[in-house]
């Protein structure tokens, strides 16, 4: 099973490290994530449109709606093109989203090196000259006031 958050033991050991060297820990939220990354065209579903919002196919020259064979109206979808909370690729999305700006962007942004953990991506390394940092992105489906 894929998940794009880290275990709990790499949590607590990021928490002791921190502790024990003496890390300044900063949090941060990165609001609607998951949408942030693109599926793949393989990926993409259609949508209906909300109740009041439908739409339906209409004559392109005349703007007359184009009735089924029942004499109803032929409602259109959307394609979502994006991931949205509660889809099942949304998670794998986001880490590949991730780990493309961290591993391939973010080096050239801040002059230095990033290596992603082995045994817990959630995790990375940067190092930047002689300087490290330690960074474990938690992605969690459920909000916590």
């Amino acid at each position: 099973m894929f998940a794009s958050s880290p275990g709990l033991p790499a949590t607590r050991l990021l928490q002791c490290i921190g502790i024990c060297d003496n890390y300044t820990r900063f949090a941060l939220d990165v609001r609607q994530a998951f949408i942030q990354a693109p599926s793949e065209p393989h990926e993409q579903f259609p949508v209906a449109y909300p109740k009041g919002l439908e739409r339906y196919l209409q004559d392109e020259v005349t703007g007359q709606f184009i009735l089924d064979s029942k004499g109803q109206k032929i409602p259109l979808y959307m394609v979502l093109r994006k991931n949205i909370y509660g889809s099942p690729l949304a998670s794998k999305n986001w880490a590949k989203e991730r780990n493309n700006f961290f591993l391939n962007k973010m080096p050239d942004i801040i002059g230095g090196r990033v290596i992603q953990m082995v045994y817990e991506s959630c995790m990375f390394m940067i190092i930047i000259r002689s300087w490290r940092c330690k960074i474990l992105l938690f992605c969690s489906t459920h909000r916590r006031y």
